[in-house]
């Protein structure tokens, strides 16, 4: 209940307090200095006729207590819109002070990070191929993960591949160090049985199901590695694109994107 009354009495205090110090001054001055050039440079005839009593309205009480609410109100009125206009500068002044240090809390945290990505891992991939003796083609056995990253990945781990109902899977590498290059390959399935003889020829995979219309010649297929980091909690991912050519068994790795993941 004093806080309700303490908050109203406040803003009383400064809706009314400074109209009415103003106008009551203001009077006051206004006579005060009529008053001396009356006295002081006019006869005593002219200054009992202008005297302040003989000046003043002869209203009577009820006359006069309306003119005074009336006063009141107005000063109340103009009191409140000074208050209100104030009170929204402090609001405005305050919520840009806040968008100010939200400007530069996001820098810095932008910068923040930038440094801690700088000191990410980060991992690429290569074709690992292997050619079986001279002029014969050159299968793709897996994927070469480089770490080129300033500090290890772990647990990275190369994405399930699909092609229908076949199916290539890669074991975990635990830790991919800087400058240690890991290789995975991959275990082929079709219709969930493991084909040993394809384990070392990618290709299979890819090349199976081959569409009908002679005129699509290529095929695209999402190449995704997502790892960790030992002084980070936070995971990463690199994502290329393969894109495997059915005339000449050709399998191409175009890089996507590299970042923490969303």
């Amino acid at each position: 209940m004093g806080n309700w009354l303490g908050r109203r009495l406040s803003f009383w205090k400064q809706a009314l307090w400074r109209p009415v110090v103003w106008v009551t001054s203001g009077v006051f001055g206004i006579l005060w200095i009529l008053e001396f050039f009356r006295d002081e440079f006019f006869s005593p005839a002219i200054q009992e006729r202008f005297r302040l009593l003989n000046l003043v309205a002869h209203w009577q009480w009820r006359t006069w207590l309306l003119a005074f609410l009336g006063v009141l109100l107005v000063s109340l009125l103009e009191g409140s819109y000074r208050v209100i206009e104030s009170s929204k500068a402090r609001v405005v002044e305050k919520m840009d002070g806040l968008r100010n240090e939200t400007a530069t809390a996001a820098v810095a945290i932008a910068d923040l990070q930038a440094r801690l990505d700088a000191k990410a891992p980060k991992i690429l991939v290569d074709l690992e191929e292997t050619r079986e003796y001279e002029g014969a083609p050159v299968p793709v056995t897996g994927f070469r993960l480089q770490n080129v990253g300033e500090i290890p990945a772990v647990n990275a781990q190369i994405e399930e591949i699909r092609n229908g109902n076949c199916l290539a899977r890669f074991d975990i590498a635990t830790q991919v160090l800087n400058g240690s290059p890991v290789t995975r390959i991959a275990t082929i399935e079709f219709g969930g049985f493991v084909y040993p003889a394809f384990k070392r020829d990618l290709n299979q995979l890819f090349k199976a199901g081959r569409p009908t219309d002679v005129k699509i010649q290529t095929k695209q297929f999402p190449l995704r590695i997502t790892y960790g980091s030992l002084e980070r909690g936070r995971l990463f991912e690199t994502v290329y694109e393969l894109t495997y050519v059915y005339n000449t068994g050709e399998l191409r790795l175009k890089f996507v994107r590299y970042g923490p993941v969303p």
